[in-house]
């Protein structure tokens, strides 16, 4: 798939739902903002004269397919370009809104900050795990790179999962934070077996 788009059919379910339930806005300000955070990624690949191999957008949202072979330094500051780029879009709209009383780039703002502090959790395979993994093995070694990701993700994802039934058996409508973690869990466990390859 070099240097092409692939969606998978996770994908196409999601963007039915979402007009299925009249979420289409929702779902607008979702492909925005996740947008600008791969294009922090992108760029600061391409700056580096990395090589992407394409984009793929799934049911675990949209992955920047690129060569590993690079760094920890610059895996650390590659994978830290998406938030970086997630929180310029939230500080740009947030002032716009400010300017313009626009409200769609307040839920912009909202939506992009949300993007940044998400990815930053340190689970892996998401942004904060990347960065984890890379600085504990350039600490220490591979393998407690390994371990300090592992129970790291397994921690954070327990503690979403836990606070997520909380809140829908305080609320028992308010099921978003259970559904989150329940995506991390699928996310962990589906690139448990992945490494990064430098």
């Amino acid at each position: 798939m070099t240097g092409k788009f692939s969606a998978g059919g996770g994908a196409f379910f999601l963007i039915a739902a979402a007009v299925l339930f009249g979420a289409a806005e929702f779902l607008l300000l979702v492909v925005i903002a996740a947008g600008a955070h791969e294009l922090g990624h992108y760029l600061v690949l391409k700056i580096r004269g990395g090589r992407v191999l394409g984009v793929r957008l799934g049911l675990t949202g949209v992955t920047l397919v690129y060569e590993r072979s690079q760094t920890y330094a610059q895996e650390i500051f590659t994978a830290a370009a998406g938030p970086a780029a997630s929180a310029a879009l939230a500080i740009a709209m947030a002032l716009t809104a400010r300017l313009t009383r626009f409200d769609p780039a307040y839920r912009l703002a909202g939506m992009s900050l949300l993007f940044c502090i998400f990815n930053l959790l340190p689970v892996f395979p998401l942004d904060g795990g990347r960065i984890l993994y890379a600085a504990t093995a350039r600490a220490l070694n591979l393998t407690a790179a390994d371990r300090v990701t592992c129970i790291s993700s397994c921690a954070v994802i327990f503690a979403a999962l836990c606070a997520g039934a909380y809140v829908l058996a305080l609320t028992r409508t308010n099921f978003t934070l259970l559904a989150a973690a329940g995506w991390l869990l699928i996310c962990y466990c589906k690139n448990e077996s992945d490494s990064i390859k430098f």
